[in-house]
């Protein structure tokens, strides 16, 4: 054990390697008799590995003492500790770390790399006038959506004059209505005429039902919620047009566009409606449940339905905090659709057999009966009279009741502890009887 007295950061101390076991220390020959800047130190040097610094990098190996003052690093490709003896770098004007012609030559190299990559960007993303150009070399031109259904309307007009181009007519007005569902496409169709070029010719050609199939379906993809488009098509007669369609013996598949044009047009428009229902709207409807039922056809009277709740509804729940609504509930009841519907004969479409009883397609139903009950529950109260005087309604109306309330007993057996939390029969069963329980009431009352 030795022990040795040096003074702080003034003493200069030389280590050199004479065994595993010994160090020579070099007194500097300053006085170290201030005890102010002296400390004590013991060193047990007996079983340390001393690291010995040169002036090249060294590994510091695990458990090794570090002398003071060297310059030590962690070389980041092996993850290591290295040291060797400090070099005042400054005092040797030879030895500069970066030379300037260096640091010239990086940073050109940096600005090369910079237009390099500059360049390889302005290959991969072009302008759209690029693009055009480009497109244009190889006779191929970019069209706005504007553009091409313009395009589409000229070649319609063009392939009119010959009867044997009907299905390329036809596949214009498909991919005419993939465009104008787009709100703004829509618009941009009534400025260049599309009505009068396309839509009225196709809706009036009796003898090619494609066409009028297509361009109701047109109608009704343009007009939903698109304010704009729903007052050109009144203003074209196509409420009228639309009616006489249902009205008219035409396929099915035509109809069944025709009402969904007609639909889209009425919703939310009550001047619309208003033509609708002073035209005989309500009228043409009920012809409709008198035709002979088929699957197809009772699709029809089941959204002839929902469309007339639709309209109910909306009348009944009119956002009163519009700026428009005033106006609006001023639009809605120039037509009294409650008188008009007991006097237009609304109430005996319930009536039709093949609304409620059973369809020869699918005995059960259930979607087909729920759709018309809940129907009938929006307008018992209009119609409750008509409901109880027509004894075979009120006896299909039981029987299903029956029917659904043991359905609805054994809904909740087989649910269980868990439960439906969509309880479709019970639901049912409690519009049969209200449609039921309501019709009573309101004939009571009136007696």
């Amino acid at each position: 054990m030795f022990v040795y007295s040096v003074i702080l950061f003034s003493a200069l101390v030389r280590v050199t390697k004479m065994n595993p076991n010994e160090m020579i220390v070099v007194d500097t020959g300053e006085d170290s008799s201030d005890d102010s800047d002296e400390a004590s130190v013991e060193h047990d040097v007996s079983g340390v590995d001393i690291f010995v610094a040169t002036s090249e990098w060294q590994e510091i190996k695990p458990g090794q003492g570090i002398p003071r003052g060297l310059h030590v690093r962690i070389n980041m490709e092996t993850g290591k500790r290295e040291a060797k003896l400090y070099q005042d770098e400054s005092k040797d004007s030879t030895k500069n770390r970066y030379d300037p012609e260096e640091l010239k030559q990086a940073l050109k190299n940096i600005n090369d790399e910079r237009k390099a990559d500059s360049q390889q960007d302005s290959n991969r993303f072009r302008s759209i006038h690029e693009l055009k150009s480009e497109f244009e070399e190889v006779n191929t031109k970019v069209e706005t959506e504007f553009e091409i259904v313009d395009r589409l309307v000229l070649a319609f007009e063009q392939l009119k004059q010959e009867e044997s181009e009907t299905e390329a007519m036809v596949n214009i007005l498909v991919n005419l209505e993939y465009y104008l569902h787009k709100y703004d496409n829509a618009i941009d169709f009534l400025t260049i005429k599309g009505i009068d070029r396309v839509l009225r010719p196709s809706l009036n050609a009796s003898q090619i039902p494609e066409l009028q199939q297509n361009a109701a379906f047109i109608i009704g993809s343009a007009a939903q919620s698109n304010p704009k488009v729903q007052i050109a098509f009144l203003e074209a007669g196509f409420v009228q047009s639309l009616m006489w369609k249902l009205d008219s013996p035409i396929s099915v598949d035509v109809r069944s566009k025709c009402l969904y044009a007609l639909a889209a047009i009425l919703r939310n428009f009550p001047e619309a409606q208003n033509v609708f229902f002073s035209s005989g709207g309500l009228e043409v409807f009920s012809r409709v449940f008198k035709e002979n039922p088929t699957e197809n056809l009772n699709k029809i009277k089941i959204k002839m339905l929902t469309l007339v709740q639709d309209l109910l509804d909306e009348r009944d729940n009119l956002d009163e905090s519009l700026p428009s609504a005033a106006e609006r509930k001023i639009q809605y009841y120039k037509t009294d659709l409650q008188d008009l519907m007991k006097k237009s004969g609304w109430c005996q479409v319930y009536k039709c057999p093949d609304l409620l009883g059973e369809s020869t397609q699918d005995p059960l139903d259930h979607d087909r009966i729920e759709k018309v009950v809940t129907a009938m529950v929006r307008i018992k109260e209009i119609c409750a009279q008509d409901f109880l005087q027509d004894l075979e309604l009120q006896t299909t109306l039981k029987n299903l009741h029956s029917h659904y309330t043991t359905l609805m007993q054994e809904e909740k057996y087989t649910d269980g502890d868990e439960g439906d939390t969509d309880a479709f029969f019970s639901n049912l069963v409690t519009s049969l009887e209200a449609v039921i329980v309501q019709s009573n009431l309101n004939l009571k009352t009136e007696l």
